[in-house]
């Protein structure tokens, strides 16, 4: 054994330590929701899936409440209020299709397309007023809208002012003239102002464009019915009729065709046919052979 030596210390042999662990970070409040959501809609998705294979619900109602929580997460996707919007407006939800609307046109309020989503939807809603205002601002971001047009032509004539109607419908013409909406819209309009020649022009150009299209036979045959061409109404009528069995404005202009033409027991069968179809256009129709 070795002494050791006087007046020198040993120095004790250093334990290896441990570094400090890292501090877990602790998620915020708005981290913690989104994870929870999306593990809802997790859920959500296998549920759904399980029910549409069972035939319990649809794929479209499914979709929609999807991107409804996608909406609520990333409510910056103008993509979500677009598709939101169709789906509502088809299943007769107009007040949620406002409200999705106005989303979308906060989101996106450059996009003129927006804005005629957004008019439509208040026009849904009689909200005439708001409407036009909608269809004004798409028309100031782009004075071509097509869509925007028809938009302010629709609420004028719905107003009765069918000289304006006629004159956006008209610039809609020529923004497309290869489509046959307009046309039609521009058709009816000239009925009502008595220019029966150039509508029934204008119902002709949208059938030379779609033939498919059986209500240009119904708003062809109200100006030649109004400009008393009633023989040949009837038979054009009829036409329209036996093409769209559930067509109200068909049967309302042939039971005025029908007195026109002064057979008012086919008039009347026309009027027991309109009860079940348009109460409103039957009692029309009844003020008619009464009188």
């Amino acid at each position: 054994m070795f002494d050791r030596p006087r007046g020198q210390f040993v120095t004790p042999r250093e334990e290896p330590t441990e570094p400090d662990p890292v501090p877990r970070r602790v998620p915020t409040g708005r981290e913690q929701r989104r994870t929870v959501i999306l593990g809802g809609i997790a859920i959500v998705l296998l549920l759904a899936f399980w029910l549409i294979k069972m035939e319990f619900i649809k794929l479209d109602a499914v979709r929609a409440g999807v991107i409804g929580c996608v909406a609520t997460i990333c409510p910056d996707q103008a993509d979500t209020y677009t598709y939101l919007n169709e789906h509502y407006s088809t299943a007769g939800r107009t007040e949620d299709a406002v409200d999705v609307c106005e989303k979308l046109v906060s989101v996106d309020p450059n996009d003129p397309y927006a804005h005629v989503l957004l008019g439509e939807a208040y026009r849904n809603v009689s909200r005439s007023g708001e409407a036009m205002v909608s269809f004004d601002a798409a028309l100031a971001l782009d004075p071509n809208c097509y869509q925007a047009l028809l938009g302010v032509g629709q609420i004028h004539a719905q107003a009765g002012r069918y000289d304006e109607a006629a004159q956006s419908y008209q610039q809609a013409v020529k923004v497309k003239p290869d489509l046959a909406p307009a046309y039609l819209s521009l058709g009816l309009a000239f009925s009502n102002l008595g220019r029966y020649e150039e509508a029934m022009q204008a119902f002709q150009e949208a059938k030379k464009l779609d033939p498919q299209i059986s209500d240009v036979q119904v708003m062809s045959g109200q100006a030649r019915l109004d400009a008393g061409i009633g023989t040949k109404t009837v038979e054009q009528l009829k036409g329209a009729v036996t093409t769209d069995q559930g067509l109200a404005q068909a049967r309302f202009n042939l039971g005025r065709a029908y007195i026109r033409v002064g057979d008012i027991d086919l008039a009347r069968q026309e009027h027991q046919v309109l009860k079940d179809l348009d109460a409103g256009l039957a009692a029309q129709l009844l003020d008619l052979i009464e009188k």
